[in-house]
């Protein structure tokens, strides 16, 4: 009963998304003031989280009808490797980062505040469409709830052994807390190019810093758990999947610096949007990288080319849709003056360049012998 009650809550939360976008859709097309989304907000939040924990009790009370957790636990597994068994494989991963996703969305909610309820709203509704994209796909092709009837086994397999260690408990979160963090900065993006321009660079510098610490975080203890676990002896390996996250912290990096010149003298405007796109959909990148199958490393979480294909697609729609959005700006700087070789401005421009070329060589590199 309680595996239901976890996917109906889950389908509860892709739901109350989907209707925060279209509200907010129908309010920007129709010009029509809507009352504000944030309770909505809350309640998406609250019912992938009442999801992620009856996946939990699942897990905790050796539930072996509910075929993920036989897949990654056994009654014998310490109860500390049982929670975070829960984000050892693909379905459950998936959860834990649509519920990181919410807490982002719910945290820009609670602390950012806008003048408009209408410009807030068209940010809730960029948040949505990537929440309501990636529950979707959890729901349709990587269910964690789905059950082993009539007959499930009397005991699991076991998590993975490699797994089974302090530092993957937290390594995960705080990846998936740097990558889902950077849909704060892709909705104030976007919603500048419609037109909300209430301290928008300040904000996506606030945010993309924020985020760009946890994915700091999480490659350096991921780094930490693979010297000693795998024995590499080294720091960094070039390993297809470390190079997926290594692509959208120097993106990222690049934005924390363009916000910042925009902020500033009102610079690089149209930089500063793109990098906010260029981050998350680098991060998806490296999601599809992660569970497509494509590539071949101790990291990846799935071997299924067609979940692959449909997390190819997600990754396609939202860069159509997010350059649509974009090419209907009308962004401007206040001057294209950048000043002297030695000045600040010159300074981040060179700066921007090296990482993004950086980038595009290590994501080249990554899936050229794809």
């Amino acid at each position: 009963m309680i595996p239901e009650i976890g996917n109906f809550f889950l389908i509860a939360s892709f739901s109350v998304a989907t209707f925060i976008f279209c509200l907010a859709t129908f309010s920007y097309y129709f010009e029509r003031e809507i009352l504000d989304l944030s309770t909505l907000i809350y309640f998406k939040f609250g019912f992938v989280f009442l999801s992620f924990l009856a996946l939990e009790i699942s897990f905790l009370f050796d539930d072996f009808s509910v075929l993920y957790v036989a897949s990654n636990s056994n009654p014998f597994l310490p109860n500390y490797y049982k929670i975070s068994a829960l984000w050892g494989g693909h379905e459950g991963s998936m959860l834990l980062f649509i519920l990181i996703l919410s807490l982002w969305i719910i945290l820009f909610a609670l602390f950012s505040k806008y003048q408009s309820v209408r410009d807030k709203n068209y940010l809730y509704g960029f948040t949505s469409l990537i929440f309501m994209s990636f529950s979707g796909f959890t729901i349709f092709t990587s269910n964690p709830f789905e059950r082993l009837l009539p007959v499930p086994p009397l005991n699991g397999t076991d998590l993975n052994p490699l797994l089974q260690d302090f530092a993957f408990t937290i390594h995960p979160p705080m990846l998936y807390l740097g990558y889902a963090g950077l849909v704060i900065p892709f909705a104030i993006a976007l919603g500048r190019c419609i037109g909300v321009k209430d301290a928008w660079s300040s904000r996506i510098k606030k945010w993309t810093t924020l985020s760009w610490s946890f994915l700091t975080l999480g490659i350096a203890l991921g780094s930490w758990w693979a010297y000693y676990e795998l024995g590499w002896g080294g720091w960094w390996f070039w390993d297809p999947v470390e190079n997926s996250s290594l692509v959208p912290w120097l993106i990222a990096t690049a934005l924390i610096h363009s916000a910042i010149a925009t902020s500033k003298r009102n610079i690089f405007s149209k930089w500063t949007v793109l990098l906010s796109l260029g981050a998350i959909l680098s991060s998806y990148i490296g999601l599809f990288l992660v569970r497509s199958g494509i590539v071949t490393s101790v990291h990846t979480f799935a071997l299924d080319p067609e979940r692959g294909l449909i997390l190819l697609f997600i990754i396609l729609f939202v860069l159509i849709f997010s350059l649509f959005v974009y090419s209907k700006s009308k962004l401007t700087d206040l001057s294209y003056t950048y000043g002297s070789i030695l000045s600040k401005e010159f300074s981040f421009l060179i700066n921007n360049v090296f990482l993004i070329i950086l980038a595009v060589a290590i994501l080249f590199g990554t899936i050229y012998p794809i």
